[in-house]
């Protein structure tokens, strides 16, 4: 009997796991939708706040010398997509949690490559870049994994002492 019981509480859980696992892609799309969201946002606020209302039309400003979308919005929002897609994959999936935000990163950093290659936003790859590095060191720590164990082919560049 407890055996049984045991078995069926397994075959659940790993059900739970596939499922959490198919779910890393629809959550990482939200969470980098929400944080381009969270970047619109921020600029209709901007324009709302600092632009003279006969200079505004809607979310634009046309007031001399006002530069839409400034590199700093810009460079911050970038950032902020690329720790939401890290973090979010991190907290989704339910084991081997530093591999798959690894994945996920690396993904991103293509992503952000082709996203330079036509834009030209040189910088907002490069926040984008070490944002994700940063937040994927966070999860890092908070595995206690190290790279070299979890990623076998970086272990040249990460010897153990």
């Amino acid at each position: 009997m407890a055996e049984s019981q045991s078995s069926d509480t397994n075959r659940e859980d790993s059900r739970l796991d596939i499922a959490r696992y198919i779910l890393v892609v629809p959550a990482v799309l939200t969470s980098w939708l929400l944080a381009v969201f969270a970047g619109i946002q921020v600029e209709v606020a901007r324009v709302a706040l600092f632009c003279p209302p006969e200079f505004r039309d809607g979310a634009e400003c046309y007031a001399s010398g006002w530069e839409a979308w400034p590199s700093w919005l810009m460079l911050s929002d970038a950032a902020l997509c690329a720790v939401f897609v890290v973090l979010t994959t991190a907290i989704t999936v339910p084991r081997r949690k530093l591999l798959f935000s690894g994945y996920t990163y690396a993904l991103g950093c293509l992503l952000a490559a082709f996203l330079m290659v036509l834009t030209g936003a040189w910088q907002g790859f490069l926040a984008a870049l070490l944002a994700g590095f940063a937040t994927l060191y966070g999860v890092k720590l908070y595995t206690k994994d190290t790279f070299s164990d979890t990623f076998q082919f970086l272990s040249h560049l990460f010897p153990r002492s």
